[in-house]
């Protein structure tokens, strides 16, 4: 399930209407295109962990697992994000990895 901005979280995500239209083209299972519009989101305003969530979550559905790795553990990277999150997240980006690696 992709994250809703949470104000609460952090308020560096100025742009809502851009988060929203985001998570509107995830919602309608455009991917790659919801992937692309958290990203460009994230390079403005890289503090918002709900982003790098989305991200990592969406790339996951193109099977882009290089990318939902680094943007999972982003995510986790952040002080903000409850426990249970983290770990989730980390769970996500060991289990994507390569068995090699």
């Amino acid at each position: 399930m992709l994250s809703a901005y949470n104000p609460a979280l952090r308020a560096y995500v100025t742009d809502i209407a851009e988060f929203n239209a985001a998570l509107q083209q995830a919602n309608l299972g455009c991917w790659l295109a919801g992937a692309k519009k958290f990203e460009a989101l994230a390079a403005r305003e890289g503090q918002e962990p709900a982003v790098w969530r989305n991200i990592g979550i969406l790339r996951m559905r193109v099977l882009d697992h290089q990318h939902a790795i680094a943007a999972l553990r982003k995510f986790t990277s952040f002080a903000s994000v409850p426990r249970d999150d983290a770990v989730e997240a980390e769970a996500l980006a060991q289990y994507l990895s390569d068995p090699a690696d």
